[in-house]
């Protein structure tokens, strides 16, 4: 009986806090707006202006909004599944073939910025941001798809499978293509700029979700 008044209740407070957490939601699109004006203004201005990037990389908070949104669904439905929290600082915590397929080409643009050839540093970097924002596309449309399929089985199920309840959440980080296409086009205008950025302390968000 207890056990049961628990139940409900947790699933009370969780209908309850809803709005709280659409407003949270919310807050993230906006501040994914701002971080696309800041990731312009950093075009406009070469990359030039490290306040200016650090803003940028710090708001651009769109992968967030698809898993807090399903996460909230997921404990009015049952207030014990277990999930794991989206971690902003880990570069792997993304879609499946966005980690294997577009976060290695960026990488290896960041590798070329760094190489003393004017070749690599210039132009092949510059080529692998592009094809890395292309690449991403397909990779997060492709993981955005079995992200909300993931999700509605994981709902279905009443999220009694953390397994099914983890893949939903990595897979619908897929709004993370904003992040990569803004990336991609800073490191177009000027590669050199994410070099202290990579030889410094890790900022509170990844490079890439």
């Amino acid at each position: 009986m207890n056990s049961a008044v628990n139940f409900f209740t947790s699933r009370g407070e969780n209908l309850l806090c809803l709005p709280f957490k659409l407003v949270d939601i919310a807050i993230d699109l906006e501040k994914t707006v701002s971080g696309v004006a800041a990731s312009a203004l950093s075009i406009v201005t070469w990359g030039k202006s490290e306040q200016i990037n650090g803003y940028s990389e710090k708001a651009l908070a769109s992968y967030r909004v698809l898993p807090k949104l399903y996460l909230s669904l997921l404990v009015v439905i049952n207030p014990s599944a277990k999930y794991n929290i989206i971690k902003s600082n880990d570069l792997t915590y993304t879609g499946s073939l966005t980690r294997e397929l577009s976060i290695p080409i960026f990488e290896k643009a960041y590798g070329l910025a760094i190489k003393n050839s004017f070749w690599e540093k210039r132009i092949l970097s510059r080529v692998c941001f592009v094809f890395g924002a292309i690449v991403s596309t397909i990779t997060r449309i492709i993981d955005l798809a079995f992200g909300i399929f993931g999700a509605a089985l994981s709902l279905a199920t009443r999220g009694e499978e953390e397994k099914i309840n983890d893949f939903a959440t990595r897979q619908l980080t897929s709004l993370g293509l904003v992040w990569d296409i803004c990336y991609a086009a800073r490191g177009f205008i000027n590669p050199q700029q994410f070099i202290p950025a990579r030889n410094s302390e890790a900022p509170d968000a990844p490079l890439f979700l």
